[in-house]
């Protein structure tokens, strides 16, 4: 069974492929993720997996990069930078054809191989 480290690397290794079932793979079926510059939670696997269809969509050149990832017992802490390239709108912004970078962290609970709480923000862009 992954660590919650390697659970974290997996997502962040789909979302920079833009690999939305690799994205959404490691979260548990009732996971909840909760992002908090965003304001409200996505409940269950699937619920994550359209959010990520729709962010993709969205904003296709996009990646993230883990600055450092922590573990402790089921739980794993990390922050990221990362970048929107070319402006496209994002967080109800609209496009403004510049790029801009992103940090961020999660708190992420990992129980038997699944995400299944995860609690993050980033800057808001703007």
């Amino acid at each position: 069974m992954r660590s919650p480290r390697e659970v974290v690397l997996a997502w962040v290794d789909g979302f920079n492929r833009r690999d939305t079932l690799a994205a959404a793979a490691p979260y548990h079926d009732d996971a909840v993720n909760t992002e908090v510059t965003a304001g409200r939670p996505t409940v269950r696997r699937q619920a994550v997996l359209e959010e990520l269809l729709e962010f993709f969509r969205g904003l296709p050149d996009n990646y993230t990069r883990p600055v450092i990832v922590f573990e402790d017992g089921e739980w794993a802490v990390r922050e990221s930078s990362g970048e929107v390239l070319g402006g496209a709108s994002f967080a109800r912004l609209p496009a403004n054809g510049r790029s801009f970078t992103l940090q961020g962290c999660g708190f992420v609970q990992v129980i038997a191989g699944k995400i299944t709480f995860q609690r993050g923000s980033w800057d808001k862009a703007g």
